[in-house]
């Protein structure tokens, strides 16, 4: 037998180690199968665990204990904004109607600076005429002003104003959106809606505090916010609504207040052309031509104006003076006595009048108007003086304000503004009801009055 047949295996071992072979591959693919059912079998526990977690979640959301409101408005006073937000979230979602926490999450969102988003909820979840309505509508109001959404800001609180109050709460809501609303008005030079709602505010003010809005119409009288400030201020509010043409007008004011003549001609234009029917604009847009010398475009300004105009004192005062640019001095006169007929305690037409009756040949009657002028502005001179001792006397000498409310009645008074008069002698007696000045001045006032109603 030759080497190679030796060294050849024999079948049956052969057949052993195929076997051998095919055990460990059996094996292998056994293990690779019990892999996969362990890990086929801990995703699923995993998954188990994540559904019974999420349906613990929500369990808790839906049975667990929500925090008390108090817990949300500690959060709020300690400045959590993220706590108080999850907690007010968690209460709303077992009481979603509850007004208190609607506006403790109103509250939160205007601490983060979400004011657009905290106005909303205010407006969309709580009803204007329930108990909670006007504070609101209030809070709806202030985070609107933040957004500088500035006409939104005065619906909301024309809106509160408008309500019948239920409560103490609602009154005091109600005075806060007056006052906003006269912050508003007195920023946009808007004197006529600034002076009917200060005067509201001052029907419903306690007698201590009567001075506020007096002491706001008195401020809108002889200041005005510096340019600086208020520039930057509403081209914040046009960025936010470029159609607000009352921002508009009040920027094109301020422009026109800094020196800068086409930026406010072209805002005070644009104005006119949205607006073609408001007075506002036609009075922004008719001081602008007469402040810059724009003669022809203010004598073409007033052929153009609304049939409205005529029963505005100020809008004839225009049209005089563009008749006497243009030597029309008996258009000029006959339309400054319009303009003084129906604003007569406007003294700005007495000077107008006086030197057009001067310059028709009409010199007694003009001397005087002249002179009846002429004490007009010494008692806005007063006037003047005795705001300025109101800013700085008010606060700081409680002592003086009797004599400085005084001081303050009298010169109205001597202006014939009586119903300032009355109003501000009126609130020296709060502050002391011996005032013997005070008394007099009132009882004078009132018998003017009462004689004129008798005649």
């Amino acid at each position: 037998m030759d080497s190679s047949s030796e060294n050849r295996p024999r079948p049956d071992e052969a057949a052993g180690g195929e076997a051998k072979q095919a055990v460990p591959e059996t094996q292998q693919a056994g293990a690779v199968r019990a892999g996969r059912g362990w890990l086929g079998c801990t995703l699923l526990g995993s998954a188990a665990i994540v559904l019974a977690a999420l349906g613990g979640w929500a369990a808790w959301q839906r049975w667990g204990p929500v925090p008390e409101l108090p817990e949300i408005e500690l959060c709020i006073l300690r400045l959590e904004w993220s706590k108080a937000e999850r907690a007010a979230r968690r209460y709303l979602s077992r009481h979603p109607d509850e007004p208190e926490a609607i506006m403790l999450l109103a509250r939160v969102w205007a601490g983060q600076g979400n004011y657009i988003q905290c106005a909303q909820l205010l407006q969309q979840r709580i009803v204007p005429e329930s108990r909670h309505g006007p504070e609101a509508l209030l809070r709806a109001a202030q985070a609107w002003l933040a957004a500088n959404y500035r006409r939104r800001a005065e619906g909301a609180a024309l809106k509160c104003i408008e309500l019948e109050p239920a409560t103490l709460d609602a009154l005091r809501a109600q005075q806060a959106c007056r006052r906003l609303l006269c912050t508003i008005y007195a920023l946009e030079l808007r004197r006529e809606e600034l002076r009917r709602v200060a005067w509201q505010m001052h029907e419903h003010a306690l007698p201590a505090e009567r001075h506020e809005p007096l002491g706001m119409m008195l401020r809108a009288e002889w200041e005005i916010v510096e340019p600086g400030r208020s520039i930057p201020a509403f081209e914040d509010a046009l960025k936010a609504d470029p159609n607000d043409w009352l921002s508009r007008r009040a920027l094109g004011l301020y422009q026109l207040e800094d020196g800068l003549t086409q930026q406010a001609r072209a805002n005070l234009y644009r104005c006119l052309q949205a607006a073609p029917e408001n007075l506002l604009m036609w009075h922004a847009w008719l001081e602008c031509l007469h402040r810059t010398g724009d003669i022809f475009g203010l004598q073409n300004a007033v052929e153009r104006l609304p049939d409205s105009a005529a029963a505005k004192g100020i809008f004839w005062f225009y049209r005089a003076m563009a008749a006497e640019r243009d030597g029309k001095l008996q258009y000029a006169l006959e339309w400054v006595e319009r303009a003084r007929q129906l604003e007569p305690a406007n003294g700005e037409y007495w000077h107008r009048l006086g030197m057009l009756l001067m310059r028709t040949g009409k010199r007694v009657e003009g001397k005087k108007w002249l002179e009846r002028s002429h004490k007009y502005q010494e008692a806005r001179t007063k006037l003047n003086d005795a705001f300025s001792e109101y800013k700085s006397v008010w606060w700081l000498q409680p002592e003086g304000r009797p004599a400085t409310a005084y001081r303050v009645a009298h010169a109205y008074e001597q202006l014939g503004w009586h119903r300032f008069a009355i109003a501000w002698y009126k609130v020296a007696l709060v502050e002391d009801p011996a005032h013997e000045l005070s008394i007099a001045g009132l009882e004078r006032v009132q018998r003017l009055l009462a004689a004129a109603a008798g005649q």
